[in-house]
């Protein structure tokens, strides 16, 4: 037998903002309530992975703690209240009033953690009364003397030791100012632009803040006069979505304002209180309110539920949420670590399947050396997702007792959460799924004793047998390949493993016996070998140099176990001496370590061949007894007939 192992944009900002009627807001009534079905059950959509070496497969958008933007969406369709949608969203809170609404500064720029300070911004009056222009020191406020005019547009200028510059065109206009004093332009009633923003503003004021070192660049904020100012320019969802998801959506967007206002977690860094990007929530001012008939929609919402926000008990909520959850939304415990009470994993499968949801599915591919690169373990070799996940196969959090995921590679392991690896390789959310969608395998398919290349992509084998390519179809896509033979009749057959459940199929063209079993777990790579000469290939097991190895094709205790290599390498298997047993080998690097026993000692052989992200392989491929390797290369097979370093003996070229 011859086997081979072959792979918060999360917001709604950018979505058209169109026209459509508010519904009176907040309903006192349980989710399960008449009018208002349950927001799980049912199956979410498959995603077919597309070629490459690791195939990610997902559902949703985002980190997916809290609340669901489209699930929000599907659950008003279906006749769903605000209220009712938040409590399911987080379990155990409830809406209530808020006294006062304080203001709150939004960052324009930097809007996002680490982005440089601007040195130069222009503001454009574009109408009503002239803008007051002010100094700010500490307690202290001095008015310019000039004011800015209906289409005049004046640039603010960073100078050596925190000081400023204003110009109108090359007027200029006024200079001075220190370190941390702070420039600002007093907007309410009109209606301005910050031309590299190029986004309109009509409330509060816009602040240029500079630095408290004295270096050179300024922030740019835009402070308004309260909090339900502010929630009228955000700009998270679509206006033309049904009311009470509006209305659940301003609601969860004032709680998470309130909290942060209450935090001042970002004051240091952006001398805000909230970031204007995807980063906390998106404001775009103006440009909301000034959409016709529609932007009335999104301000009615707000107003609609003025003051309201989520507590539990007597806490105001951190209301999170995110484009789309996929089915399932995460806890915080799963994602960030920690306990939260109320952010807890949710199944919203029916509220997402009635949305418009473009995430429903997703998938990603990588290369095996793009993926290692970004990982930082050199080639990837294998990428595992032990368990426990959480509810929906949410990839967890390995510091609070989920499995996360695991690539191993020819330079190092390294295991990172779910939440990680969506940073990391720009994936769209922690709930997916991950396999090789092609893997290359050998096997002697016509029993002449001369192997023969073959691929597995989807479910479907395509094997070169006399020249011919033969398809078989066997389990679904994502499950790993195997090849044996595994009822002795001299013709090697095909396999699939999916976690720890086994599927083997006797022949390859004439029906077939199919035979299943669990051994194992899903952590676990399979290798496939005749262990103890009887002329039948049997199922085995390699855990990270562990090597678990069954005589027969079903469950029970190891008939050999040993340990030999590590994680990282790649586990091999053939009759290297030819005398009729299949024994073991690993690939390090370009290096293939071989052993003549199953036990562990030194490889009987060693040798280099290949290079590093070259998928090898092993067979007889010039009808010998004895097996030698091989490696893969897009379609070119590159063959050792002997087991030395040296250039390939025999080439094939099959793409299948």
């Amino acid at each position: 037998m011859r086997f081979l192992l072959p792979a918060r944009s999360w917001r709604l900002a950018a979505l058209p903002l169109v026209l459509a009627l508010v519904v009176p807001l907040v309903s006192a009534q349980p989710a399960q309530a008449a009018g208002c079905p349950a927001s799980g059950g049912g199956r979410m959509p498959s995603a077919t992975p597309t070629p490459g070496d690791f195939a990610f497969t997902g559902h949703g958008w985002g980190h997916g703690v809290g609340m669901s933007q489209y699930g929000a969406q599907g659950a008003a369709r279906l006749g769903c209240q605000a209220g009712q949608i938040l409590r399911t969203y987080f379990p155990g809170t409830s809406v209530a009033s808020t006294k006062r609404s304080p203001t709150i500064v939004a960052g324009v720029a930097p809007n996002e953690p680490g982005a440089r300070l601007p040195r130069r911004y222009r503001l454009a009056h574009l109408s009503g009364r002239p803008v007051t222009w002010q100094v700010v020191r500490g307690s202290v406020r001095k008015t310019l003397r000039q004011r800015q005019r209906a289409g005049q547009t004046w640039t603010v200028t960073s100078r050596a030791g925190g000081r400023f510059t204003v110009h109108r065109g090359d007027r200029l206009i006024w200079r001075g100012g220190r370190a941390g004093s702070r420039l600002v332009a007093r907007i309410n009633g009109r209606v301005v632009r910050l031309v590299e923003k190029q986004v309109r503003y009509r409330w509060g004021e816009v602040r240029f803040t500079s630095r408290a070192d004295g270096n050179r660049g300024f922030y740019v904020t835009v402070a308004l006069p309260s909090i339900e100012r502010y929630l009228r320019g955000l700009a998270e969802v679509p206006v033309s979505w049904p009311g009470q998801a509006l209305a659940a959506q301003a609601i969860v967007a004032r709680s998470y304002a309130t909290l942060a206002r209450t935090s001042g977690s970002r004051w240091s860094a952006c001398r805000c209180h909230v970031y204007d990007s995807v980063y906390d929530q998106v404001y775009r001012g103006y440009e909301v309110e000034a959409i016709t008939s529609g932007g009335r929609r999104w301000v009615a919402a707000v107003n609609g539920t003025a003051k309201r926000v989520l507590r539990y008990g007597r806490r105001v909520v951190r209301g999170y949420y995110s484009s789309s959850h996929g089915g399932f939304s995460a806890s915080s415990r799963a994602v960030w670590g920690g306990n939260v009470a109320y952010l807890r994993s949710v199944d919203d499968r029916a509220w997402t399947r009635a949305s418009d949801d473009p995430n429903k599915t997703w998938t990603a591919t990588f290369s095996a050396r793009e993926l290692g690169r970004r990982l930082g373990v050199g080639v990837a070799t294998a990428v595992l997702l032990p368990k426990p996940q959480e509810a929906g196969g949410r990839v967890g959090n390995p510091t609070s007792g989920f499995g996360g995921m695991v690539v191993e590679g020819t330079r190092g392991t390294r295991r990172v959460s779910g939440e990680t690896a969506r940073s990391l390789l720009g994936l769209k959310s922690s709930r997916f799924n991950v396999a090789t969608t092609a893997a290359p395998v050998t096997g002697d398919w016509d029993g002449d004793g001369d192997d023969d290349p073959g691929w597995r992509r989807g479910d479907t084998f395509s094997l070169r047998v006399n020249r011919r390519v033969r398809r078989v179809r066997l389990g679904r896509p994502g499950d790993t390949p195997l090849v044996g033979d595994w009822n002795g009749d001299g013709k090697d057959s095909v396999g699939v493993r999916r976690g720890n459940a086994w599927i083997l199929r006797d022949r390859l063209f004439s029906g077939g016996v199919r035979r299943s079993f669990s051994w194992g777990a899903s952590r676990d790579r399979p290798v496939i070998g005749d262990w103890n000469s009887d002329g039948k290939d049997t199922i085995g097991l390699w855990r990270k140099g562990l090597w678990l190895l069954r005589n027969v094709n079903r469950g029970g205790r190891a008939h050999h176990r040993f340990r030999w290599g590590r994680a990282g390498h790649r586990p091999l298997v053939g009759d290297w001496n030819g005398d009729g047993r299949d024994t073991v080998g690993l690939r390090r690097g370009t290096r293939f370590l071989l052993r003549n026993r199953l036990v562990a000692g030194q490889p009987a052989l060693r040798y280099d061949f290949g290079a590093p992200a070259d998928a090898p392989i092993t067979g007889a491929w010039r009808q010998g007894r004895v097996d030698t390797v091989g490696v893969v290369r897009g379609g070119l097979w590159s063959l050792r007939t002997r087991h030395a370093s040296g250039r390939a003996d025999r080439r094939w070229d099959f793409r299948g």
